[in-house]
């Protein structure tokens, strides 16, 4: 692998710690602030656990209370993605289909996360993105990762394998298309077996 085939703008840099203060947790809330905090504690028989702190869902730039060129050629290079910057003007459809999609599988699991990235917007439970989501002018491309078509039950026999998907991602990829709001529970129903697998 070499420094080019890695998208650097989704880089974070994590700090973990026994605990946080405030104004440590504060920094978080900023939108375009590419930093997690995750607390760690170690308990008797070599047991540790990670809980990773969640922001608030703030829109506050850190260019608003900071002045420093650090900041700025930081917030330049390394961009934090919402969803909101995966559609286009005049993507009302996409849109509709995504809004629908996205509440009926945040309710399988409160454990559910959004996680927009460059190119998709992943739905991750625990640390595992399970199905990831990317927009088109009039549909929805899913995939779902760590299956192939025959590990499922797919009796419309919409989903088809990312052949190389081993070979580029490490894990087996298939993928299907939402074109109408119809569709949504025929996605769920194959969602939804992906889901058990977690």
């Amino acid at each position: 692998m070499k420094r080019g085939d890695v998208d650097w703008s989704q880089s974070r840099v994590l700090f973990l710690a026994n605990s946080f203060n405030s104004y440590q947790q504060n920094a978080i809330n900023f939108k375009d602030l590419p930093i997690e905090l995750w607390e760690v504690r170690q308990y008797e028989g070599d047991l540790i656990s990670f809980n990773q702190l969640k922001p608030l869902d703030s829109k506050e730039s850190i260019k608003t209370i900071s002045k420093s060129e650090t900041v700025n050629k930081v917030s330049r290079e390394v961009k934090k993605y919402t969803i909101e910057d995966h559609f286009k003007e005049g993507w009302e459809k996409s849109r509709e289909l995504f809004e629908e999609l996205k509440g009926r599988v945040l309710e399988l699991d409160e454990r559910i996360n959004i996680i927009p990235t460059r190119h998709y917007i992943g739905f991750k439970i625990d640390n595992n993105v399970f199905i990831a989501v990317t927009i088109r002018k009039q549909k929805l491309r899913v995939e779902l990762y760590r299956i192939q078509p025959n590990d499922i039950k797919d009796s419309n026999k919409i989903l088809t394998y990312q052949k190389n998907s081993m070979k580029y991602y490490h894990k087996h990829i298939s993928e299907f298309f939402i074109e109408d709001i119809d569709e949504i529970d025929y996605a769920m129903y194959l969602i939804k077996q992906v889901y058990k697998k977690y």
